[in-house]
C-alpha cells in the first residue's frame, strides 16, 4: 500500500528521471521539503509571531489589543522591527519543521509497516513527533523569544552562541585525531597511532585528515550549543525553585519586638528583588528589628543597613544597631587610612563621586557614623562608602553639632545594652516671600548631588528585654551656634517624620 504522504509517492508515473539515492530514502524527500516550507514560512509569518509575542509577554502592563500590539511595533521599530528575531526563529523553525516531517513519516511507517492504516496511528504518529521536536528545539524558542520582547538579560543567547564557537573551534581542531581513532575502529588489524596516521596520510594525503569535517562541525556546534543552553535554562529554574523554598524557611522565623515604622517587618528581608542586595541575613533582622522606612534600593553592610536614593545621589535613610561591644575602642583602628569610595552596586549614572564634593564648600557627611564603628578597621571603611554620605555644612554642623549628637548615641550604646538608629536627610518646605511654600536645595558636582534642608536621627535605647527609650532629633543643615543645647533639636516623631510608634501584635 502507497504512503499516505504525496512526497513520498516515486515519479514513475512520469518521464521525469529522479536522482536514484533521494527516490529510494523518503525520510529525506520529507527533510528537504520540511526545511524549504520552514524557510519561506517563517519569513512570512515571522511579523505574526512578533505581535503574539508583544501580546503575550507579561511585563506590558496596559492590555493590548492586536491593533495597539501592531502600532507598538511600528512606533518603536518601524517596519523591521515586524522581522526582529528572524535569524532565531530560521535556527529554530528550518530544521524544526524538517525533523517534525521526517519523524511524522518515519513514526508512520513504522506503524503502518504491516500495511495497516488508521486515523489513530496517523495521529499517534503527528503526536510523537511534535513532542520530540518541542523539547529538541526548546533552546531555540526561548532564544526566539528573548530577542522579540527584547530583554535585557541576553546571557542565554551569548551562551548559545559561545557553544556554537566553542565547539566548531573544538572540531576543527581535534578532527585530525577523530579521523585516525575511527581509522584504527574500522580497520581489521590492530593499528598503532602512527600507523594510522600514517596510513592516512599516503592513501588521502593532508585532507584526509579532514573528512567528514563539515558535518562533525555542525554536530558538535550544535551539541555543544544545545548543551549550554539547556544547561542555563536548568540552573535558572532551579535558582528559582531554591529562592522560593528560602524565602518560605525565613519567613517562619520572625523577630519579637516593636515596629517603629509603618512598614513591613525587618525578618524576613529576603526578596527575589533586583534592587535588594543583603549580604547577610541574620544580622540584617537584628539591625532591622524595629522595622524600616522604606523598601527602596536597599543595601546591606556589616554593620549597617542603608537605603539609597538614586535621584538626589544621597541615602533614603540608615539603620544601625549598636552594642557596648562594637562601640569599644580597639587601639588598631585607623580612620586617618580610610578614603571615600564610590558604591558600585549602582549604575554610574546614579553615583555621587568624590569629584562632586570638590571645592563645593559641604563635607562628605557620614549617615551611619564612622565612629560607631571603630571595633574593626574592615567595618570603619565601610562607613565611608558613599551611598552613605551626604552634602553636610561643615564648620557649625558636620564637625560640631552633628558629631555632638553622635557623640551622644554612643555614649547610649556603652551603657545599654542595644541601640538602634536610624538616620536620614530631608528636604523640607519654607514659606517664600510670596507667602506660599517651598522646598528649595542646593545640588552639587556634576551628577546633582542633592544637599538636604535637614538631617534627622532616630534613637531606640534598649535597657532590658522589655523596656525601651525612643528619641528623635531634627537639625537644620547649617551652622549651628555652639551655645545650642542638644535637646532643643528634639521632637516628637510625630512631627516633620510622620512616623507612628506600633506595638508588634
Amino acid at each position: 500500500m502507497e504512503s499516505t504522504f504525496d512526497i513520498n509517492r516515486s515519479n514513475s508515473n512520469n518521464n521525469i528521471p529522479v536522482n536514484s539515492f533521494v527516490h529510494d530514502h523518503p525520510i529525506l524527500k520529507s527533510f528537504i521539503a520540511g526545511s524549504t516550507s520552514g524557510l519561506f514560512s517563517t519569513v512570512v509569518f515571522q511579523p505574526f509571531d512578533v505581535v503574539k509575542t508583544v501580546l503575550q509577554d507579561p511585563r506590558n502592563d496596559k492590555k493590548l489589543g492586536i491593533i495597539n500590539a501592531t502600532k507598538s511595533v511600528w512606533q518603536q521599530e518601524s517596519f523591521f522591527g515586524f522581522w526582529r528575531g528572524l535569524s532565531p526563529s530560521l535556527v529554530r523553525n528550518i530544521p524544526g519543521i524538517a525533523i517534525h516531517i521526517s519523524l511524522t513519516q518515519l513514526i508512520y511507517s513504522y506503524l503502518t509497516k504491516n500495511n495497516q492504516t488508521s486515523m489513530v496511528k496517523s495521529g499517534v504518529a503527528g503526536f510523537s513527533a511534535r513532542c520530540i521536536t518541542v523539547s529538541v528545539l526548546m533552546p531555540f524558542t526561548v532564544l526566539k523569544t528573548r530577542v522579540e520582547v527584547k530583554i535585557d538579560n541576553k546571557q542565554p543567547l551569548y551562551i548559545f552562541g559561545c557553544g556554537l564557537l566553542a565547539g566548531g573551534l573544538a572540531s576543527c581542531i581535534t578532527q585530525p585525531f577523530d579521523v585516525i581513532k575511527t581509522s584504527q575502529q574500522v580497520s581489521k588489524e590492530k593499528l598503532l597511532l602512527i600507523d594510522a596516521f600514517i596510513m592516512i596520510k599516503r592513501k588521502y594525503g593532508i585532507a584526509g585528515y579532514f573528512k567528514g569535517l563539515s558535518l562533525r562541525v555542525l554536530r558538535r556546534s550544535l551539541m555543544a550549543a544545545m548543551t549550554w543552553t539547556y544547561g542555563v535554562l536548568i540552573i535558572f529554574c532551579l535558582g528559582i525553585w531554591m529562592d522560593r523554598k528560602y524565602r518560605e524557611l525565613n519567613a517562619s522565623h520572625r523577630v519579637p519586638g516593636f515596629k517603629i515604622f509603618d512598614a513591613v517587618y525587618a525578618d524576613g528581608i529576603v526578596s527575589n528583588n533586583q534592587e535588594l542586595i543583603i549580604n547577610n541575613e541574620q544580622r540584617v533582622s537584628q539591625i532591622m528589628k524595629y522595622g524600616f522606612p522604606s523598601l527602596d534600593n536597599v543595601r546591606s553592610y556589616k554593620n549597617f543597613v542603608l537605603s539609597y536614593d538614586q535621584r538626589n545621589r544621597i541615602p533614603h535613610w540608615v539603620l544601625e544597631h549598636l552594642t557596648p561591644e562594637s562601640v569599644a575602642y580597639n587601639p588598631n583602628v585607623d580612620r586617618a587610612s580610610c578614603d571615600f569610595y564610590e558604591d558600585k552596586s549602582f549604575h554610574e549614572f546614579y553615583r555621587a563621586t568624590n569629584k562632586d564634593y570638590k571645592n563645593s564648600g559641604f563635607d562628605r557627611g557620614h549617615l551611619a557614623a564612622a565612629g560607631n564603628h571603630k571595633s574593626s578597621q574592615e567595618l570603619i571603611k565601610q562607613t565611608f562608602v558613599l551611598s552613605n554620605i551626604a552634602p553636610q555644612v561643615g564648620k557649625g554642623f558636620n564637625r560640631d553639632a552633628w558629631n555632638n549628637l553622635e557623640k551622644y548615641v554612643r555614649k547610649k550604646a556603652k551603657h545599654n545594652k542595644n541601640v538602634y538608629i536610624c538616620s536620614g536627610p530631608l528636604f523640607l518646605p519654607k514659606k517664600g516671600d510670596d507667602g506660599k511654600l517651598w522646598v528649595k536645595y542646593q545640588v552639587i558636582g556634576d551628577n546633582h548631588v542633592a544637599v538636604p534642608t535637614h538631617f534627622y536621627k532616630i534613637i531606640v535605647t534598649e535597657s532590658t528585654e522589655s523596656k525601651f527609650y525612643l528619641e528623635c532629633y531634627l537639625m537644620p543643615n547649617q551652622v549651628i551656634p555652639d551655645d545650642i543645647p542638644l535637646k532643643d533639636f528634639q521632637m516628637p516623631l510625630e512631627g516633620h517624620l510622620k512616623t507612628k510608634v506600633y506595638a508588634n501584635p
